[in-house]
């Protein structure tokens, strides 16, 4: 256990976690970190562990009558891990919306274990007794250095929490001028119970999420409880089927692809791996055919027109910019065009076998609500799909292509860029076939407004997705992937349906002026919270490193009187006491420099040596 403020271990309190970080552990390492450190009841203390949620559920129960009484346990969870969580989790224990945490580094652990990963070899071997000794020498080692570096760490941590200041100040107040003097003492008045009612109820912190319906949700749960004709339980055997059919259909479509790729001269290798996949597709073919007859599904051989996609290749080579992707894509359509062109007309493939399903008009009876809610799941799927490789593609540019040290980085990484390519290419189609197919069914236009029209420009890497915190994000317009499953109003004039061109004049950000009135206020509550939790945080650093600079000094003073009494003992030796005062000037030395730097850093300093 360490201090999340600079890092510093606490003495003896570093245990062997079992398999599974067993509870029993963090107990014991908790309560010897309380024992060592002499935590006063008016301070609290601030628990910052990854799956705090979880772990401090039953914590009174375990080790309540060992805690001091009424000791304030403030839980928190590392903004590392907190986005592993579930959305409650991130508003509930983030340390950015916890009053007096200030900013502080929740996974700082981290990075000082690979400090302690030197002397692993010599530990290993080494009894228990002598293995803590050693740990805890190295890591008092740790924070005697720490303390040594604590005057040039404060003085900049200093700078850069001035710095920021102001640019939240101006953020914060640039936010607020959007909104009217009346509401924002609502909110205030708001979100300040909900900080006073945190240590007894952390559901209090949700305020800081959006309170939008999700639309999407409750017009499907509808759907699916008015459908008499095609309602099918979990796990039922028309269920199966259908689940089963659109896997198959992903899989004729990444054959495809790859086809597509091959080129005018394919390798032998990529052949071989496409026959592969053919075989493969062929045994799938026959399970649903059986998932089919289990399922009593009729299917029409005559009398019906499959959907035909216009441009199978339309999402390939996708390129970090808008015209690299249209140089891409002209620089290798010529050379694919005529292979491309002549694949979509073998027809006799097994991946453009005509599955039986209700969007290509095939099948017996009313099975349409079915696959809606299907093509649903299947389009969140490959949307968050989408979004995952998106920013993988943009890290891969923006950390590792353009920092590559050596040409032998660059090309690995450009390899990895294309598999990513290909990657995004296939996920974008199948995605458009979903689309196509709920329009061809008819589905709700509600679910058309959540799933728009994918355009090339929706593709694109882009480093703003890489840094989501940073002030003036709200201003970003990112494409609207970013933005699914929760319910955006469109104009009143636009058409579900409406081509990629129309779509992309009409879609709107939430600042724009004929947003629906309940949104854009939604959005700039969810903003200002956030912008003025932020804000806190920054303002609270500011005071917090100026008291820290005067802790320091008076360390350094407490330092030099400890070891001025050793010189002082009149049983010491010579020796010892001509140590200890070398020791005295040496503290003595730090108190001074330290209090120099920081007075000349900051005019809110209060020097310890001149109030004493």
């Amino acid at each position: 256990m360490c201090c999340a403020r600079h890092g510093c271990f606490v003495p003896n309190s570093l245990v062997d976690l079992f398999k599974g970080e067993q509870q029993k552990n963090v107990d014991f390492l908790f309560l010897q970190a309380l024992r060592i450190i002499g935590i006063e009841i008016e301070q609290g203390v601030m628990l910052i562990y990854n799956i705090v949620c979880q772990y401090i559920i039953h914590l009174l129960d375990r080790i309540g009558v060992h805690l001091p009484t009424g000791l304030t346990i403030e839980r928190a969870i590392d903004h590392l891990h907190v986005h592993a969580h579930k959305d409650d989790c991130f508003y509930q224990f983030i340390t950015t919306f916890i009053p007096g945490a200030a900013i502080c580094a929740g996974q700082i652990l981290e990075s000082l274990w690979s400090n302690l990963n030197a002397i692993s070899p010599t530990v290993r071997t080494a009894t228990l007794p002598h293995r803590a000794e050693m740990l805890d020498d190295h890591c008092c080692d740790s924070n005697h250095k720490k303390m040594l570096a604590m005057t040039e760490t404060l003085c900049s941590r200093h700078v850069t929490a001035t710095a920021t200041v102001s640019k939240s100040d101006a953020y914060f107040l640039n936010i607020s001028s959007t909104v009217d003097a009346a509401t924002q003492v609502a909110w205030e008045a708001e979100v300040k119970a909900a900080e006073a009612n945190r240590a007894g109820n952390v559901q209090s912190m949700d305020v800081y999420a959006a309170r939008v319906d999700d639309r999407l949700g409750v017009d499907m749960a509808s759907a699916s409880a008015s459908s008499t004709a095609s309602a099918a339980a979990p796990g039922s055997p028309i269920e199966l089927w259908m689940e089963y059919a659109l896997v198959v259909e992903e899989t004729q479509i990444d054959i495809q692809d790859r086809v597509r790729r091959l080129g005018a001269h394919p390798d032998q290798d990529n052949l071989q791996l496409v026959e592969r996949k053919r075989q493969t597709l062929t045994a799938m073919l026959v399970k649903l055919k059986r998932l089919q007859d289990n399922a009593r599904v009729n299917g029409l051989s005559a009398g019906y027109e499959p959907a035909v996609e216009d441009n199978e290749g339309r999402f390939d080579e996708i390129g970090e910019s808008p015209d690299d992707a249209d140089a891409n894509a002209n620089a290798d359509g010529d050379a694919r065009g005529q292979h491309a062109r002549d694949s979509r007309q073998d027809l006799a493939a097994v991946e453009r076998e005509v599955l039986t399903l209700p969007s290509n008009g095939n099948v017996a009876g009313d099975m349409g609500e079915l696959e809606i809610r299907e093509r649903v799941k299947q389009a969140r799927r490959h949307i968050n799909r989408l979004r995952d490789l998106i920013a993988d593609i943009s890290f891969q540019y923006s950390h590792v292509i353009r920092n590559a040290p050596r040409k032998s980085n660059r090309t690995a990484a450009q390899k990895r860029v294309k598999a990513l390519h290909n990657d995004l290419s296939f996920n974008a189609r199948i995605y458009a076939r979903c689309r196509s197919r709920l329009m061809t069914l008819r589905c709700d236009e509600e679910i058309l407004r959540v799933f728009r029209v994918l355009t090339r420009e929706d593709l694109k890497a882009s480093t703003e997705v890489l840094r989501p915190n940073e002030q003036g994000s709200s201003s970003v317009k990112l494409s609207w992937i970013w933005r699914t499953g929760r319910y955006h109003l469109f104009r009143p004039n636009e058409e579900a349906g409406a081509d990629a061109e129309s779509h992309a004049e009409n879609v709107r950000h939430p600042d724009d002026a004929d947003a629906d009135p309940a949104t854009l206020l939604e959005f700039k509550h969810v903003h200002w919270l956030r912008a003025r939790a932020l804000n806190h945080r920054w303002h609270e650093e500011v005071v917090l490193v100026t008291y820290e600079m005067q802790w320091t000094v008076r360390y350094f003073l407490h330092q030099c009187k400890q070891w001025q009494e050793g010189a002082d003992d009149p049983d010491v030796s010579a020796g010892a006491r001509s140590y200890a005062v070398r020791q005295v000037r040496r503290w003595r030395q730090f108190a001074n420099g330290a209090d120099l730097v920081f007075t000349r850093t900051t005019d809110h300093y209060l020097s310890p040596l001149h109030n004493q």
